[in-house]
């Protein structure tokens, strides 16, 4: 929660930098506000929207960030930039084919975006999100997604797991010219698409190249950076 008489509104697919002291030295991390939820089933009531924001954060036992936050109590202070990015929604417009290519917490980006896609997007036809993790167990909001399918027909989300089970009956491996050729089908043979991708850099490097490749232009791509 925000301080009292404090507000703020991240715009869509856009960043904040969380600071702390860690051992007397100061950390900075760039991380990406989310939605509360997919889908209003998991939402609290009554809510102010400016006056909470919501993060998805993986715990690195060894790491020195992420443990300092996993031990904050309520009460606690982190501060918090100001919004930062380039994703503008206004490349969305007229959009009716949307893809979204996430790896691991390459997630968190995707939330509002796709929030804003299913919500005021009027020429949307169709928005796909392929989902690259390591396990199952690592697929971040898994249950949102999948209640989300069925409850907009627009919405299909496929995963992709790197050291999957043997009970795993899914698509397999990393990010590949044959995997995007497979899911990038558009709706209609001239439909306007646009694509974003975020995850750690060689999986968003290798997926702008394999867009390029696919002949996607650059005004069709966006990679999220911080």
């Amino acid at each position: 929660m925000l301080p009292p008489s404090t507000h703020l509104q991240v715009p869509v697919g856009q960043h904040v930098y969380l600071k702390l002291s860690v051992t007397g030295a100061e950390i900075v991390k760039p991380y990406t506000p989310v939605s509360e939820s997919l889908l209003s089933d998991f939402k609290e009531p009554v809510l102010s929207p400016n006056k909470y924001i919501y993060f998805l954060i993986k715990i690195y036992p060894a790491g020195l960030f992420t443990p300092e936050l996993d031990r904050l109590q309520i009460g606690d202070f982190v501060s918090v930039s100001g919004p930062e990015g380039n994703f503008k929604v206004s490349k969305l417009q007229e959009v009716e084919d949307l893809f979204l290519l996430a790896a691991g917490t390459g997630f968190t980006p995707m939330v509002t975006v796709l929030n804003h896609a299913l919500t005021h997007m009027s020429s949307l036809r169709k928005v796909k999100l392929m989902f690259f993790n390591k396990t199952e167990d690592d697929i971040i909001w898994r249950c949102q997604l999948e209640k989300l399918a069925l409850k907009d027909k627009r919405f299909h989300v496929e995963y992709v797991l790197s050291a999957p089970s043997p009970e795993w009956n899914g698509k397999q491996g990393h990010v590949s010219r044959a995997l995007l050729s497979e899911f990038l089908q558009r709706s209609l043979e001239n439909s306007k698409v646009f694509l974003c991708i975020c995850g750690p850099t060689p999986f968003t490097d290798e997926g702008i190249r394999l867009l390029h490749d696919l002949n996607f232009s650059d005004d069709e791509i966006h990679g999220f950076t911080a």
